[in-house]
């Protein structure tokens, strides 16, 4: 679950889409890239289908799918 987490940031989508990578819970560097509306994560192992779902201490994206940390 680690890797599907950036602690100590409160990312919009507009955030992601400037951003070319982040650095997730694990310590893993987790790429990011946006083409208009749509924005990627992990190298394209998922897709934001959800994006800005604000909580009490969070901003949530859902994804399309499961990330895999690198062996």
């Amino acid at each position: 679950l680690g890797f599907h987490v950036v602690a100590g940031q409160d990312l919009s989508s507009a955030d992601l889409a400037g951003l070319t990578e982040v650095e997730t819970f694990t310590g893993a560097t987790l790429p990011v890239a946006a083409d208009g509306d749509m924005i990627t994560v992990g190298g394209g192992q998922a897709e934001v289908v959800v994006p800005d779902i604000r909580t009490a201490n969070a901003t949530v994206h859902l994804i399309d799918g499961v990330m895999l940390p690198p062996s």
